[in-house]
């Protein structure tokens, strides 16, 4: 369904911009103490619909690290400690 979305101009991707500040702005939530598994996937090319992008892992995985350094953030910083 979502790949119909897409194709029909329903549903849009998020853009590398787009993902990598949602990543870096949702680590800086986590506790330092989390281990992140993973902060991108691994499509196969020949299944991947979208977005193109996604196929560039160290790409992207660059792409958090510098929005994190650019805007000072690190896993924790934001993290409220009175709610734990």
């Amino acid at each position: 369904v979502l790949h119909q979305w897409y194709e029909n101009g329903i549903y849009r991707c998020l853009s590398r911009d787009e993902y990598t500040a949602v990543v870096g702005e949702f680590l800086s939530l986590l506790p330092p103490h989390f281990v992140i598994q993973r902060l991108t996937g691994d499509p196969h090319r020949e299944e991947l619909v979208a977005p193109v992008w996604a196929l560039e892992k160290q790409k992207n995985l660059q792409a958090i690290h510098d929005y994190m350094i650019r805007n000072h953030l690190y896993q924790g910083k934001r993290l409220c400690t009175n709610d734990l």
